[in-house]
């Protein structure tokens, strides 16, 4: 649930940023830190887009128990890192969720028995 939410809001702030050139408050200091760094906006509203709409493939390679699924949560949950405030902690806790036992033993349990 939680990187759905984090994946929506991410994409969503990417495409207002694309269609309408302006960042909304939340990702505002992610945009203020890559002008800084010289990068222009329109090129930084592409990582969100992309990340955000990465999580719900992850997601449902997750769920449909893919093995590279896990592997592709935990690199869009590192990415995610970098989306300011609120977005950092959501991606913490959804690499909290990744890594818990109780989503490797779903995970193994559910593929052993899909092999099986």
């Amino acid at each position: 649930m939680v990187g759905v939410i984090l994946g929506g809001w991410m994409a969503f702030e990417g495409l207002h940023h694309r269609l309408f050139a302006e960042a909304l408050a939340p990702s505002g200091v992610f945009f203020a830190l890559g002008g800084k760094l010289g990068l222009s906006q329109e090129l930084l509203a592409w990582p969100l887009l992309v990340a955000g709409t990465s999580w719900f493939g992850a997601l449902c390679a997750l769920r449909i128990r893919l093995t590279w699924g896990t592997k592709i949560v935990w690199v869009v949950g590192l990415v995610s890192l970098f989306f300011a405030w609120a977005g950092t902690a959501l991606a913490l806790i959804a690499l909290a969720c990744a890594g818990a036992r109780s989503t490797r033993r779903w995970f193994t349990a559910q593929t052993a028995s899909l092999d099986g």
